[in-house]
């Protein structure tokens, strides 16, 4: 898999993150291209998946990466905004994995693990090749935890992070409530407390329950939404008051992928998207990719 400029930028700043990008010590190196094809290729995945972020509150800066990283160099000040963005989503949503499966790539290195021996054609240890996605590459850590007593003592940076999210209290009706019916198993759940925002956040993968949200709770003009299928949690909406009525701010699946086209379907067949305004302000340029004009049931 080739990687463009800005995914090559996106991988390079984890790596300078836990200190062996650039560094020309032979474990250094070796570690190096293993994050490479195993978290690197993952994050291009999800990037070229369809993974939409927002670069709200991102500086435009690139000094940051200037005579450091050669995959800086010819892009845009747009585009490096883009990757600063791609960096946060991803460090909200992976930063304990991340750590994680970069001790289990030292340890490997260091003490030569067998299974760095199994390799394909390319020399790439099949055990990484095999992986598709970041949490499978974590549950090779934690396998990796209880079969090798030395690996053992490193502690899953994901069990901490995750200890505050198992004392949240059970929802009530004061936390949710029912705003609509869309059929065929599937209805939207408006969010009325941080505790909420939190539950939502957790199962969805999302920043919804970080806090970044918990003021849209008290005001008018906004809504947040939780679509669900058969009570099961599947996309988030975040609806905002304009100067051209109600719209969709957001409308995201889980890790803020976007959702399936069969859902975006069956919203709209329900009359709650009004899309020939949607097209309209899209080609007037009013709003940014993702914003969709919509009325209020």
């Amino acid at each position: 898999m080739k990687h463009s400029k800005s995914e090559q930028l996106v991988i390079d700043m984890f790596a300078d993150d836990f200190g062996f990008f650039g560094r020309t010590t032979c474990t250094a190196m070796e570690v190096n291209r293993l994050f490479q094809i195993s978290i690197g290729r993952c994050l291009v995945k999800e990037m070229r998946g369809g993974m939409v972020v927002n670069t709200i509150g991102i500086p435009q800066n690139p000094d940051r990466f200037m005579g450091k990283f050669k995959s800086a160099k010819g892009l845009s000040d747009d585009e490096l905004q883009f990757v600063f963005a791609y960096y946060r989503e991803f460090s909200l949503l992976y930063s304990g994995e991340i750590k994680n499966i970069v001790r289990l790539l030292h340890y490997s290195v260091v003490n030569d693990e067998e299974w760095l021996n199994n390799v394909d054609n390319y020399g790439r240890p099949k055990k990484l090749m095999k992986t598709s996605n970041i949490e499978v590459l974590n549950q090779f850590f934690r396998k990796y935890r209880k079969i090798s007593p030395a690996f053992s003592f490193y502690p899953d940076a994901t069990l901490v992070k995750t200890e505050p999210e198992k004392v949240l209290e059970p929802l009530t009706e004061a936390d949710e409530e029912h705003y609509a019916d869309l059929g065929v198993g599937h209805t939207i759940v408006k969010l009325l407390t941080p505790l909420a925002l939190q539950q939502e956040g957790r199962s969805m993968r999302n920043c919804i329950g970080d806090r970044r949200y918990d003021h849209f709770l008290d005001s008018n003009d906004d809504l947040l939404l939780s679509v669900r299928y058969q009570g099961v949690r599947i996309a988030n909406i975040h609806v905002c008051q304009s100067e051209y009525g109600w719209r969709i701010k957001e409308f995201l699946g889980k890790r803020n992928n976007n959702p399936d086209q069969y859902l975006g379907d069956l919203v709209a067949s329900q009359n709650w998207l009004t899309s020939e305004e949607y097209f309209s302000l899209l080609r007037k340029d009013i709003f940014k990719t993702n914003e969709i004009q919509v009325i209020k049931p």
